[in-house]
């Protein structure tokens, strides 16, 4: 991927349409008529719509620079998910009166941009919502995973197209890190970056790829309470990032905001693991790299953060994340992969170790060769005295053996699952 097509080193405009412009904009275009309020964004203009009907959306006004081909693309998959989707909400687009999916406005200096109505849904974040449960992380893999099924095969000329948050491309921050303030944060951010190119590129090949949504962060996701007090996901909003990745991204992505001040990080990104794996099951393979997926996305996040805040330093909505992006970093970087590739793995009722079926079959096999591992017989009821040699030398021999066939693998260089 060409890095400097995805990030550039100057600011780029967003549109600065006021409250007072969407009113007029979504009255001439839909004849919506109501209080406007502006919604936080990074890249476009979002205000949330009441009508005197009592119908809420959300009026979208791309940037300049955004493509029409991207837009129809998101439009596509919403629609499609609209349809086989029905354990949550789905945004869905509402035409122009002549009938129109995108209109075309022009703001200052006569610049053109697209504009969208999308249907809105009233419930809280999940950003606002405190505990973030088991049950709720769980829930919300679930959801994505059926999103990722229901995407499963769908494909689009726009999908493939090159944006900063695509894993697939993510080592375009090698570029940038010298904007990140400290030298130790630099250093764990370089760490990352060598995992990412040690542990994931040279499997890159083997892993899948499919439609995803790609930004499955606290600020994206609408939860809803069932009236007992016991919060489930509602939903989920903002297409703008989806395109054709790495499939596993989309469980790295919320994995990564899911962590997020999180006494237990690992804990609540197994939830999500499991969730997702429920519904559309992750191979053996996207598992064993997951948790590089995931710190490298951070990495991403920490760098483009430190970016964009020279770029756009009045715009607080890019520093959203930042500081519990840098804490997780921080407490996950000194982490022994293998350890969160074991936990995910048990997460989703597998054996934690991929070697143990074969660590079975060779003891088994070898029994007699071992024989006991001490001298003692300890079936019997009677004390036993376990002498200091009890360890025998065969054993010490045959473990050598062992040791050399399951437990000194390197990872994976072909797709399993």
């Amino acid at each position: 991927m060409n890095s400097t097509s995805v990030i550039h080193d100057k600011a780029q405009p967003r549109p600065s349409f006021s409250e007072a412009d969407a009113a007029r904009l979504a009255l001439q275009l839909y004849g919506l008529a109501g209080p406007v309020k502006e919604l936080t964004s990074e890249r476009d203009q979002n205000f949330h719509i009441e009508a005197d009907s009592g119908e809420q959306f959300v009026l979208k006004i791309a940037a300049a620079a955004e493509r029409k081909e991207t837009l129809e693309f998101q439009n596509a998959v919403m629609a499609l998910l609209g349809e086989r989707v029905c354990s949550g909400f789905i945004p869905q687009l509402r035409m122009t009166k002549s009938g129109d999916d995108i209109a075309l406005v022009h703001g200052e200096n006569h610049s053109p941009h697209f504009i969208r109505l999308l249907t809105y849904h009233p419930s809280a974040l999940l950003a606002e919502v405190n505990p973030h449960t088991p049950e709720l992380l769980h829930g919300l893999g679930h959801f994505l995973g059926e999103i990722d099924k229901a995407l499963d095969g769908f494909t689009h000329p726009a999908s493939r197209r090159e944006l900063k948050w695509d894993l697939q491309g993510a080592l375009w921050i090698k570029e940038y890190t010298h904007h990140i303030a400290t030298h130790e944060r630099l250093a764990i951010v370089e760490h990352c970056i060598r995992q990412f190119e040690t542990r994931v590129v040279p499997v890159a090949s083997d892993l899948r790829t499919s439609v995803v949504h790609n930004d499955a962060n606290d600020y994206n996701v609408l939860v809803r309470d069932d009236g007992t007090g016991r919060k489930t996901v509602a939903g989920i909003i903002d297409f703008g990032d989806m395109l054709h990745s790495y499939t596993a991204s989309e469980v790295a992505v919320a994995a990564a905001y899911a962590m997020l001040d999180k006494a237990d990080p690992l804990a609540a990104a197994s939830e999500i693991v499991a969730g997702y794996h429920e519904v559309f099951p992750l191979t053996e393979l996207e598992l064993e790299v997951l948790y590089t997926l995931i710190c490298m996305r951070l990495a991403v996040s920490v760098t483009n953060s430190a970016l964009q805040q020279k770029l756009h330093p009045d715009n607080k909505y890019l520093r959203i994340s930042e500081r519990p992006a840098w804490e997780s970093l921080e407490r996950l970087c000194g982490v022994d992969p293998a350890l969160p590739h074991y936990l995910f793995r048990h997460a989703c009722k597998l054996a934690p170790c991929p070697q143990s079926a074969s660590v079975v079959e060779w003891l088994a096999r070898n029994a007699n060769a071992i024989g006991p591992v001490v001298d003692a017989d300890l079936k019997s009821d009677q004390p036993a005295k376990v002498r200091s040699s009890a360890f025998r030398r065969k054993f010490v021999v045959q473990s050598t053996d062992f040791s050399r066939r399951f437990c000194c693998r390197p990872i994976s260089t072909s797709r399993s699952g």
